[in-house]
């Protein structure tokens, strides 16, 4: 069984996330596929140390499974508090049954005990994990447009 708890994000936790991370690209990235991961671990470092990064681990035996990186900030354009999900990954082997379900709602009160009143995520159609967010009672709120207008090479570097 997955046991979860907030991290905290650490050179370490980056070095565990990034072939997971990798998984996920490669499973679901879709029209994305012109830009490999590069993900920018300064933003989330910075997000951490202003206290708007929850960082929530599944671990089997101490190695990670499952996560989900929770970005709490204040919405520009609603009057509200809203909690995103930048990256969630359930390793393969782990999404038999009801863990993606359970690691979400578990997001969810992660992100309600730091203040959020609203939770965003998007789920990529060609994968399903849309059907996961539709059954927890997420509404469509519109859809991604994506279009690839320029040079594909990768912006931040690891830290």
């Amino acid at each position: 069984m997955i046991e979860y708890a907030v991290e905290p994000l650490s050179l370490s936790l980056i070095g565990e996330t990034v072939p997971l991370q990798q998984g996920y690209w490669d499973e679901v990235a879709g029209p994305f596929h012109s830009f490999g991961p590069d993900v920018d671990w300064k933003t989330y470092m910075l997000a951490q140390q202003t206290g708007r990064l929850r960082v929530l681990c599944g671990r089997v035996e101490g190695v990670l499974k499952a996560g989900a990186f929770i970005i709490i900030t204040p919405h520009p354009h609603y009057a509200c508090i809203a909690a995103s999900l930048p990256l969630l990954f359930v390793h393969p082997d782990y999404r038999k049954g009801r863990e993606g379900l359970r690691l979400v709602k578990l997001a969810e009160g992660e992100a309600r005990n730091a203040g959020a009143q609203m939770m965003m995520t998007h789920g990529g159609v060609h994968n399903g994990v849309y059907r996961l967010f539709e059954a927890m009672k997420y509404q469509d709120f519109g859809r991604y447009f994506v279009k690839v207008i320029g040079d594909t090479t990768p912006v931040f570097k690891a830290v």
